[in-house]
């Protein structure tokens, strides 16, 4: 059961917004969701009727969350020391922060369409798991703006769930996944690339991979197709900790003691910007030449857009395969020519493929039921609840410590959920060994017949 109430069909093309109008009203005016269903029968040890907050609240920022940012000092690290053990139940409460920012929105037309449409998402997949006989209480808070501080509301906020679904800016999401670390309760976070948000917490499940898995992956699909001699790494003068990262593992994968591995390429900007040539050095080999671009920040976008069109402009007859980050494909300033001309490769995490027929079928029942057509963000809310709620009722309250088969994709994301080891630790033996959980997936999809697919 989902806490807020449902409305009839409507004529105009707003449902969306239009579902999410009343819960938006209610947490603006102050008012109490609907009660929970009861719990039946379970297994799961009682909890105090109070939960202990933690000892101390971090500082809250306003850090942007595609950013590698600095790591967060836990003050509570001895709350991980006896990793609590995974329980089942009849029902779970799912406690989902969302940063709609009612209160201070004139109308529900101005709230975030992003959050709105993965809201949408959500419902739809409650109601699946719900058929199937799975029961969940989604309680939905709205946790304000960005500059929203939580200092003093962590507690309420997160309130006596069984998981805490994070927000979305990473000066929220530190407190709360500092507070699941001190009360042993699963804190899952969607949306945030870092994990320097808290420090040794097996309480934390990261489903963005970390920014060296999309290294690994990259490097590894390369290695595995192209011969070193082929391979040329490029950047600027800020990227030497990337491209250094990349030279490690080419070394490893190619198994040379040459340093470095592969070649590098740094991008002098004023070429780049106002040169007749940025990298003619580069071309006229007689095999395919393999373009690796590592840069995926957002304040990297004109560098890396400038990159693709002058590789484009300059390559003549030379073949090229270029790899990149998610940003390549998330610019708005890319042309579709550049992905051809470059035979581009994409390492992410979460692509829809409109081909897939369980993809037209959820685009069909989004519309009957919103009267739009899904977004990105709705596709992933689904797949982040179909995915919670079905490791909750397969595996229970710390499904990120089972082991369980997870190759079959969602609509836009698949996950391979594992911990990362703590500083100084070679192997995991237990939870107390790991740094926090997260989703190692990542595919590579590539650029063919006017279309991006998975390879």
């Amino acid at each position: 059961m989902i806490s807020v109430p449902n409305h009839q069909p409507l004529s105009s093309g707003s449902r969306v917004l239009a579902i999410v109008g009343l819960v938006l009203l209610m947490m603006a005016s102050g008012c109490k969701t609907p009660e929970k269903l009861p719990r039946k029968t379970t297994t799961r040890p009682s909890r105090p009727s109070t939960l202990p907050k933690p000892k101390a609240k971090p500082k809250v920022d306003t850090v942007q969350w595609s950013e590698v940012e600095r790591e967060v000092e836990s003050e509570s690290a001895e709350a991980a020391d006896e990793f609590e053990g995974s329980s089942t139940s009849a029902s779970y409460d799912i406690r989902v922060l969302l940063p709609f920012d009612a209160a201070t929105k004139a109308s529900v037309a101005d709230t975030d369409d992003r959050f709105v449409n993965y809201y949408g998402g959500m419902l739809m997949a409650v109601d699946i798991l719900n058929n199937q006989g799975k029961r969940f209480n989604i309680d939905i808070k709205d946790i304000g703006s960005r500059s929203t501080s939580i200092d003093g509301q962590v507690s309420q906020l997160a309130g006596d769930a069984d998981v805490i679904v994070a927000p979305f800016h990473k000066g929220q999401v530190a407190p709360i996944a500092e507070y699941g670390k001190a009360t042993k309760t699963t804190v899952v976070s969607p949306w945030l690339v870092s994990g320097k948000v808290t420090k040794d917490n097996p309480y934390y499940v990261k489903l963005m991979p970390d920014l060296t898995e999309y290294y690994q992956k990259i490097m590894t699909h390369v290695s595995q197709t192209y011969d070193a001699d082929q391979v040329v790494i490029i950047g600027n003068d800020t990227d030497a900790s990337k491209i250094k990262y990349l030279q490690n593992l080419a070394q490893a994968m190619y198994r040379t003691g040459e340093e470095p591995a592969v070649e590098e390429y740094i991008v002098n900007q004023d070429s780049l910007a106002n040169g007749e040539t940025a990298f003619d050095s580069i071309f006229y080999r007689p095999n395919d030449l393999v373009v690796i671009i590592p840069n995926y920040s957002g304040s990297d976008e004109s560098f890396v857009y400038s990159c693709v069109r002058r590789l484009a402009v300059e390559r003549g007859e030379q073949r090229v395969i270029t790899y990149g980050m998610p940003l390549i494909l998330d610019s708005d300033r890319m042309e579709y020519d550049y992905f051809r001309s470059l035979n581009m490769h994409v390492a992410r995490s979460k692509y829809v493929d409109q081909y897939d027929n369980r993809v037209r079928a959820f685009k069909q029942d989004y519309f009957a039921r919103y009267g739009a057509i899904p977004t990105d963000d709705a596709y992933e809310g689904y797949d982040m609840m179909m995915f919670l709620g079905e490791q909750l009722w397969d595996s229970g309250s710390k499904f990120q410590t089972v082991s369980n088969d997870l190759s079959d994709p969602y609509l836009q994301s698949s996950f391979m959920i594992a911990g990362k080891p703590k500083k100084g630790v070679e192997m995991i033996k237990s939870p107390t060994d790991v740094e926090y959980y997260v989703n190692k997936h990542i595919d590579i999809i590539k650029f063919d017949n006017g279309r991006f697919v998975k390879q």
